[in-house]
């Protein structure tokens, strides 16, 4: 898994998920037809976009931060990358 990728997990795993996060994200990637080692911005914004439906199953009220940490996390890698 490429850094972006590790960064969203991380940010999964410090929630609610913990263990789990890795199952949804893959999961989630393979739904989408996501590469798993290879995740880019783009791809973030599409798993970002499918967890406002799948996370609030598992997390509740704690979704909304999970997603604004992720999205953090893809912004702060596509400026250092721009």
């Amino acid at each position: 898994m490429n850094e972006l990728g590790t960064n969203v997990l991380k940010v999964m795993e410090s929630s609610s998920l913990g263990r789990m996060s890795i199952y949804v994200l893959t999961k989630q990637s393979e739904v989408l037809g996501i590469d798993m080692e290879n995740i880019s911005p783009e791809d973030v914004t599409k798993l970002a976009n499918r967890f406002k439906s799948v996370l609030p199953f598992f997390l509740g009220e704690e979704t909304d931060e999970v997603l604004v940490q992720i999205r953090r996390v893809t912004n702060s890698i596509s400026a250092v990358t721009t």
